[in-house]
């Protein structure tokens, strides 16, 4: 008895255990004969931005805005030659663009200032024109 007791503290005790990492990001990968390393998946994007007190339409503005921060570290990784790494960064700013114009469509319905603001600011298009920029980005870094 002793003995199926010390058994089964060492199994559990040596047992691997996972703790969720709330500043992690988890990614699938596959590879295919002579390509390169692809990534088919990404965890969802977090954090997102806090819209608690804010329109629709601030709300797109400070997603659009967030987007900024993972295209420049994108860059940056790009110079320091980690390109899985800018790649995700490019992943993540599609993901805050891509909030901002679902709630940007939202907005425009939901109250008329909003969309004043939407269209003086023009940024639907400014959104479009940034996806594409990530989009580059990452087709551009597939091959590094």
């Amino acid at each position: 008895m002793k003995v199926f007791s010390l058994i089964c503290l060492l199994i559990v005790g040596c047992a691997p255990y996972y703790a969720d990492d709330p500043n992690s990001h988890t990614l699938v990968t596959s590879r295919y004969e002579n390509s390169p390393e692809e990534i088919t998946s990404v965890s969802k994007c977090k954090p997102m931005v806090d819209c608690t007190s804010k329109t629709l339409a601030e709300c797109s503005i400070s997603h659009y805005n967030s987007s900024d921060k993972y295209v420049r570290e994108g860059e940056r990784l790009i110079t320091k030659k980690l390109y899985l790494s800018a790649k995700i960064e490019f992943m993540q700013a599609i993901c805050r663009l891509e909030v901002a114009d679902i709630l940007l469509e939202q907005a425009k319905l939901d109250n008329f200032q909003d969309y004043l603001i939407i269209i003086r600011l023009g940024l639907k298009q400014k959104i479009k024109d940034k996806i594409k920029l990530c989009d580059k980005r990452i087709s551009f870094l597939r091959w590094k």
